[in-house]
């Protein structure tokens, strides 16, 4: 196959850096349909929200007709940027010498192009899974993974007064990120009588007949005994099914007006934050009484991700690796920065509040995407960027909104409570 200049080429086939790249999904040659297939659901930016790196993936298109083009989608087939980044470190640049050698004779492409596409592909931006935010004018770092569990409840009462906090009380059954760990619910048994059931995980401690009779006959070690009536055996069955549709999300069965899902503690999880919440009634109401009296969510623990200085060990090793990824971000451990609180090179302010009123407003990227209203009350109600509210108040203060967030961002000034990100 020499004519076709896949020597040029080959001689890199035994490198296990290449081995890997070849091995690699890429959306340019074998994930090309997938890629296509994909659908993709857009939500609005928010503080606990980690950057998918995943999305948006390349699409195959064939009707580039530039070197540019053409060099992105023969390098995509053959090698991923991580792979080139190697040759390029190893060699000097050399190995790519011969690697675009094979492919001028392959794809006509010159050296020059596949080098510069290599060289940018090198220079890969700025990892994203580091999250900065500043507070009191000092950076805060957060990093996947890294989470830290309160239990204390003056810590828990100061975390909800976080809107994207307060919604791991809600709960997110149809999203899959509500999981019911324990609680009592009832069910009609083969005999048409309602049961009482109350379960704690893989468990069930109790079970009741509605004149109060406790059935603990039917339990063994938090089970069913094995020597149960076909009556019992059918009850038994139907109470398992319940308890895995409930521990399951399934919306119509918690919900259900006859289960009466009450007593329960579940956990709701979004990105690296979660909460564990108990709630007395599946709604406002229940069985026994129409008065809303203690009827809220109850928080009882609340994990997120820990907060790290910038010459902390686990942020210093988070750069590190990096670095030896080819991922220069020294820039946000910089002395300018994290002293003076001057924008690092290469990064924005993404996301920030400025106060109009007694009203804030969300700012990302520049613009106002939403609003949080304090009521007399001292309740405060957010507003997205489709809301009538939202833009009808933009709509009527949009020049003094827009002076204000020149102002919050002239000079490379980063406001408080702002988080920034690479460019």
């Amino acid at each position: 196959m020499s004519g076709y200049g896949i020597d040029s080429i080959g001689a890199y086939s035994n490198d296990p850096y290449l081995a890997y790249a070849l091995q690699s999904y890429n959306p340019n040659f074998r994930g090309a349909a997938q890629a296509q297939a994909q659908t993709q659901s857009v939500t609005a930016p928010s503080a606990v929200t980690t950057t998918d790196t995943t999305a948006g993936l390349p699409k195959a298109d064939y009707s580039e007709s530039s070197n540019t083009g053409v060099v992105a989608g023969a390098l995509g087939t053959v090698l991923t940027a991580a792979a080139l980044f190697c040759f390029y470190k190893k060699g000097k640049g050399e190995g790519l010498s011969r690697i675009g050698n094979g492919f001028k004779k392959v794809f006509g492409i010159g050296e020059s192009s596949v080098s510069k596409a290599a060289e940018k592909a090198a220079k890969a931006e700025p990892i994203k899974n580091i999250k900065v935010v500043m507070k009191n004018n000092k950076p805060v770092y957060y990093l996947p993974g890294k989470t830290k569990e309160y239990t204390d409840p003056q810590d828990i009462a100061n975390f909800m007064q976080d809107k994207e906090l307060r919604r791991l009380t809600g709960l997110r059954f149809k999203t899959g990120e509500t999981k019911v760990k324990s609680g009592t619910f009832n069910v009609i048994g083969p005999d048409n009588k309602n049961y009482t059931v109350k379960f704690n995980g893989n468990k069930i401690e109790e079970i009741r007949h509605d004149d109060g009779s406790l059935y603990s006959e039917l339990l063994e070690n938090g089970g069913f005994k094995n020597n149960l009536t076909s009556e019992q055996d059918t009850l038994a069955d139907k109470i398992k099914d319940f308890i895995t549709k409930i521990k399951d999300g399934d919306v119509e069965t918690v919900m259900g007006k006859d289960t009466n899902l009450r007593d329960f503690t579940y956990v709701t999880k979004i990105g690296d934050n979660s909460a564990t919440v108990f709630r007395p009634s599946i709604s406002l109401y229940n069985s026994n009484s129409a008065v809303m009296q203690g009827l809220e969510p109850q928080v009882k623990s609340v994990t997120k991700l820990k907060e790290f200085s910038a010459d902390s060990k686990e942020v210093l090793a988070e750069i590190r690796r990096c670095r030896e990824a080819g991922n220069n971000v020294d820039e946000i451990i910089a002395e300018s920065f994290v002293k003076k609180g001057r924008l690092p090179a290469g990064y924005k302010v993404q996301e920030f509040e400025i106060k109009d009123g007694n009203n804030f407003i969300k700012i990302v990227d520049g613009k106002p995407v939403g609003m949080t209203v304090v009521e007399n009350s001292g309740k405060k109600k957010f507003y997205n960027a489709s809301s009538d509210d939202f833009l009808a108040y933009i709509e009527k203060y949009e020049q003094s909104i827009n002076k204000k967030i020149k102002k919050a961002l002239d000079d490379n000034k980063i406001p408080s409570g702002a988080i920034i990100a690479p460019v």
